[in-house]
């Protein structure tokens, strides 16, 4: 077969293309990434008991009602007993509980919360609307942001909210790796050489990889996120379970797993912003020191987001196995998908068009993938 030139710019035009597009796929990812992880990382779910109540609270109030009946039969069982006092010394701990926990969960989870946005942001007002404080104008604000080491570009006003320091961490991991030095011009001049050669490295020729680690990055925060939240859900919710449990002996090893991880979980959001605002400063002092500093410093930010995203899902031993199980799955239908697309797209551009491209890609794949296991 004899390959033309116009074969030769189809091929670099597909596989442009396809660069294009992971490169696309991952900018639209990173741009809601820093408000996604601070959302999913402070927030844990609640009763909305200061209101009428939400959904989980209707959960909640029906599986109660059962506990509390089985409950009353079993202090009843206790006073025919002649054991008024035994029935009543553990009955109405029980049973005061049923009926405060909701309130108790929502206030800690409201602590938890306010406890972590503090820690990213101490200037935030708790207000979206208008998150510096009142005696702060429009020039305050912008010199604020001005003056921060964390300001990435956009709105001012990001210099008071809690995602502050998230957008920089994530700026650094998906967007232009920069460091900002404090050198003398001597210092400067020596620098320039090795540290073009290294920026280039890394927000040129590592744009790629960049793409593929945050697409794999915010896909698995996302779902360690749902899972940590759907996991806050079920032990609040099935509490009254929980507790009619502890007083079966079989049952009650599992019953102690559940009641356990609620500790856990109201310590995960601030020590996720612990992370975080560690994470941050240590990005923004670091120094330039080549051959490897932006390398090393997109290595600390990807890592940084990494232990916050999964940090409070390791914390919780129940969903442990699971979230890396699903991080997992997450990472291989990306890489799977990215290698597909590219073995079809390379079959177009050797093959032509049609059926006999589409054959052609997926037979050098599973060609590709017997090899490797020396088949």
């Amino acid at each position: 077969m004899v390959f033309t030139p116009v074969d030769g710019l189809v091929g670099v035009a597909a596989m442009l293309l396809f660069i294009s597009v992971i490169l696309a796929a991952s900018a639209v990812l990173s741009d809601g990434f820093a408000g996604m992880l601070t959302h999913l990382g402070l927030g844990l779910p609640g009763f909305g008991t200061a209101g009428s109540g939400n959904a989980l609270y209707e959960i909640y109030d029906q599986l109660r009602w059962p506990a509390v009946a089985i409950i009353a039969c079993a202090a009843s069982i206790y006073a025919a007993l002649g054991r008024w006092s035994a029935g009543i010394r553990r009955a109405a701990p029980l049973l005061i509980l049923l009926f405060a926990f909701p309130h108790m969960w929502d206030y800690a989870a409201d602590v938890s919360y306010v406890s972590g946005a503090w820690i990213l942001n101490p200037a935030y007002s708790f207000d979206p609307q208008r998150p510096c404080p009142d005696a702060w104008d429009a020039d305050r604000v912008r010199r604020e942001y001005m003056a921060s080491p964390y300001r990435t570009g956009g709105d001012p006003d990001i210099v008071c909210m809690p995602e502050l320091r998230v957008a920089y961490i994530v700026e650094q991991a998906a967007g232009t790796t920069s460091i900002r030095t404090n050198d003398n011009m001597l210092e400067l001049v020596a620098g320039t050489i090795p540290g073009g050669l290294s920026e280039t490295f890394v927000n040129v020729f590592g744009a790629l990889a960049k793409a593929f680690t945050i697409i794999n990055l915010t896909l698995a925060a996302a779902v360690a996120g749902v899972l940590l939240d759907m996991y806050a859900g079920l032990a609040a919710a099935a509490m009254p379970v929980w507790i009619l449990a502890c007083m079966v002996p079989r049952l009650d090893a599992l019953s102690s797993k559940f009641l356990a991880s609620m500790p856990a979980l109201l310590l995960a959001p601030p020590l996720a912003s612990l992370v975080v605002v560690m994470g941050s400063s240590a990005l923004a002092s670091s120094q330039h020191d080549p051959p490897a500093g932006l390398l090393g410093l997109w290595v600390a930010a990807v890592a940084v987001l990494f232990l916050a995203s999964m940090l409070p899902v390791v914390m919780v031993p129940v969903i442990r196995g699971i979230a890396q199980t699903a991080t997992g799955v997450l990472a291989s239908g990306v890489s799977g998908a990215a290698s597909v697309t590219s073995g079809v797209i390379t079959a177009a551009a050797s093959k032509g068009s049609g059926p006999a491209a589409l054959r052609g890609g997926l037979e050098g794949l599973a060609a590709t993938h017997l090899k490797a296991y020396g088949r």
